[in-house]
């Protein structure tokens, strides 16, 4: 078919292989484009030599060496799906590859000058080269035909003999590139069992490192300790070299974890040295210093942040302290944490937005529910104001496609004393944590409705919260026992004390699960560890476990999970008992989903245990 480089792709080529000083490759490659004539003006092998060229410099190069989706070294620089959503393409493609341009890369290494020009085109021939030469059941991601042509192991030793000449000269490019060079050299002395080349790439692995360190101005650091954690197998380090590499780890952490050094101070850089250089450290004192420095770093860079940055560094240093046993400084770090708190409170900025529903429409919806009986009302209200699971997930999809940035942040639940409760991460990993808050919404924005439909019952039926009592007495769910206590929370509510009409309440809901939960023939105890005897499940435990934990039950459980025991949720029932509830959730608001708590549970209808274990198989 043929293949001939057009004459100002050829002088590019040739001008910067010339070159004896670095070789910036993205500027080689805009240079080739640049000199690439139009495809019109070309005949077919001439496009051919355009092509050759300018996908040797498309490819990128792989961390790790293993790269989607061929498993190769070089790598496509875009992926995607064709408007068919089920054709992937790939940009460059190694499918488009065939013998005569892997041979004029191979020409090519034999005949350039510069040793990472010479050692890209050795590197992509040799890499590629292989990949191609497999037969097509080895390489179900490309349908290119299998190749024929000799791919010589010498390329692969020209490719590292390259690399490491362009580093050792100095004449790699820029950093990355060179600490690439050298990660590629060791991958490539591993995979053809070359000591004498790993060798030499060990030596000029630390000198490289060494003259980056001597010159003064920032560079990574880091890239010594991971190449050669990375690559272990490949290095027998003397004690002098394993004192070196920790040596750089302690450097990096005295320069960057002192406050008063000015520029040089980073308390991400203290924290990612202490990070490498605690696992070396086998003395318990010594993983406490090296745990202090970073973490004090830390904590310099926390007293002139703002109170939310402050608190989201300082609350990371708690499992670091933790951690190396040093018990006290969490102590005073969750001080610390509490003292900011309402400083990063007040700096959250507040959104909140409007809506009116016309008052007709909710008293006519209210007066639909009230029904024509006080028992009926009661069913209703359980059932049309329960947060339903696949509803509550449709709005949260519907909102990805609304609102799609807000939908792949990941969101943070702080509680009042400045602690993250809780993280929730985007839509598509997380949509039972976005259901959740999506739940926890939604109680305060249906509050309106329910409230109305408590009013609305009252006025059509003239229920009063005796009524309600006897409605729940009907249920086996709720132990004569809890009678007194029922009755005493649902006074309280019905007078418009809402603090002890929830404290009172919450426990019962609690109790009536697990009624709930022996009802169908489940055990509601645990072994205590610790002192013997038994003690019964907790809240959280019960709605983990059978039944709630069943498709029949999956909508009464959510809805409990989202108002009382998760913290992406209200998480009501643990803020109550440990006295962490604020009183922004204590008001009537609350108080009403509590009570349709229970008018939930009560609703539930008595079956025999084999008939829901039934119809969950």
């Amino acid at each position: 078919m043929g293949l001939i480089v057009p004459n100002a792709m050829e002088e590019v080529i040739q001008r910067f292989g010339s070159y004896t000083g670095p070789v910036d490759e993205d500027d080689l490659s805009k240079e080739l484009s640049k000199a690439t004539p139009l495809r019109e003006t070309m005949e077919q092998d001439q496009f051919r030599g355009s092509f050759a060229e300018n996908v040797a410099w498309h490819f990128m190069r792989s961390a790790g060496g293993k790269g989607e989706p061929w498993g190769t070294y070089w790598a496509p620089v875009a992926t995607g799906v064709l408007a068919d959503r089920s054709t992937p393409f790939y940009s460059p493609d190694v499918a488009d590859l065939d013998e005569e341009i892997l041979a004029h890369w191979i020409g090519r290494s034999a005949t350039t000058k510069h040793p990472a020009i010479c050692a890209r085109y050795a590197d992509l021939a040799w890499d590629l080269g292989r990949y191609l030469r497999k037969p097509l059941v080895q390489r179900s991601e490309c349908a290119a035909a299998q190749i024929s042509l000799a791919i010589p192991v010498n390329l692969a030793q020209k490719a590292i003999d390259g690399y490491l000449e362009a580093v050792e000269k100095n004449i790699a490019g820029d950093e990355f590139h060179g600490w690439s060079f050298v990660e590629r050299a060791i991958c490539l002395s591993v995979s053809l069992s070359d000591a004498a080349r790993a060798k030499r790439t060990k030596e000029i692995l630390f000198d490289y490192h060494h003259r980056l360190d001597e010159g003064g101005a920032k560079f990574m650091w880091w890239r010594l300790h991971d190449v050669i954690t990375m690559h272990e197998n490949a290095f027998a380090l003397s004690p002098q070299e394993q004192q070196t590499v920790l040596h750089a780890l302690e450097k990096a952490l005295a320069e960057s974890s002192d406050f008063t050094r000015g520029e040089s101070f980073d308390p991400h850089k203290a924290a990612s040295a202490a990070d490498r250089l605690l696992p070396y450290l086998t003395d318990k004192d010594e993983i406490k210093r090296v745990t202090g420095v970073a973490c004090r770093a830390f904590e310099s860079a926390a007293e002139k942040a703002s109170g939310l940055l402050a608190l989201g560094w300082l609350e990371d240093l708690i499992p670091r302290y933790r951690k190396a046993g040093l018990i006290e400084d969490v102590a005073r770090i969750e001080g610390m944490i509490r003292n900011r708190s309402e400083e990063a409170s007040s700096g959250m900025r507040r959104l909140s937005a409007s809506v009116e529903i016309p008052e007709d429409e909710i008293r006519h919806w209210a007066d639909s529910v009230a029904g024509s009986s006080v028992q009926e009302a009661f069913k209703r209200i359980a059932i049309a104001c329960m947060m339903k699971q696949d509803a509550v997930r449709k709005s949260v999809y519907d909102m990805q496609v609304h609102a799609p940035m807000a939908s792949r942040i990941t969101n943070t639940i702080m509680s009042m004393d400045g602690f993250t409760e809780a993280t929730i991460g985007p839509v598509d990993e997380d949509i039972l944590g976005r259901s959740l808050q999506q739940a926890a919404n939604r109680f305060s924005w249906e509050g309106p409705f329910l409230h109305q439909a408590y009013e609305r019952t009252k006025e059509k039926h003239g229920a009063d919260g005796e009524a309600l009592l006897a409605y729940i007495q009907g249920s086996p769910f709720f132990h004569s026992r809890q009678q007194f206590i029922l009755r005493e929370g649902l006074s309280a509510w019905e007078i418009g004390d809402p603090i002890k009409a929830i404290h009172l309440l919450v426990p019962q809901v609690e109790a009536a699960c697990r009624e709930l939960r022996a009802h169908f023939g489940w055990s509601v105890r645990k072994q205590n560890p610790h002192l013997g005897g038994s003690q019964v499940l907790t809240f959280g435990d019960i709605l983990s476990k059978e039944p709630f934990n069943m498709e029949v039950l999956k909508d009464v459980s959510f809805h409990l999970k989202a108002l009382y025991t998760d913290p992406r949720g209200i998480n009501l029932r643990n803020k109550v008992a440990h006295g962490l509830a604020h009183e922004n959730i204590l008001g009537m608001g609350v108080a009403n989903w509590v009570v349709h708590s229970i008018l939930m549970i009560a609703s539930l209808v008595p079956v025999p245990a084999n008939d829901i274990k039934d119809s969950n198989s």
